[in-house]
This record gives C-alpha cells, structure tokens and sequence, in this order.
C-alpha cells in the first residue's frame, strides 16, 4: 500500500525539498504516490535525474485533471555471510 501525498497540499516553493526528503528516508519495500493536477513529468525527470540508489518511479495520467508518480525503494538483496568472529566473510550462496 503507497502513502499518498497530494502536492497541491505544499506551497510550491518546499515541494522540491519535501520531496526528496521523504524519498531519501523511505524504507525499502514501501511507496509513494505523489499526485497532482497539473503534469508531472518535469518531476519524473528530476526524480530520474537524482540517481536515489533503489528508487524507481512511473508516471501514471489517472484522468484529463489528475497525474500521478508512484516512486518506490527496491528492497535490497541481502547476502549471506558468516558470523565474521574469523574475521572474514563467506559471501557465497
């Protein structure tokens, strides 16, 4: 399930920062579904521009007035190792 955070919400001129911090402190696994009714895709590009490590977004048009980005944090893969007491790691699978 996304959070919804409806930009309109904001005065334009924190948006911006708001954005980012929310999506720099997202957890891994969890979404945000960031809406607004004028177009998004200035938005999409800074998103994509931004290189965030494991953050994906899609811009969605919902209808004539409504657009929508769904930004989500990839959870990581985990690898496996040893309790490390050795003082090495077993990364193997």
């Amino acid at each position: 399930m996304s959070s919804v955070i409806q930009l309109e919400a904001f005065q334009e001129r924190f948006v911006s920062g708001l954005i980012f911090s929310m999506l720099e402190g997202l957890a891994e696994g969890q979404s945000i579904l960031f809406t607004s009714k004028s177009p998004l895709d200035d938005f999409r590009l800074q998103l994509e521009g931004a290189n965030i490590e494991g953050i994906s977004c899609g811009l969605i048009k919902k209808d004539k007035s409504t657009w929508e980005i769904e930004v989500t944090r990839k959870e990581k893969e985990h690898e496996r190792g040893c309790c490390g007491l050795c003082g090495g790691l077993d990364k193997s699978s």
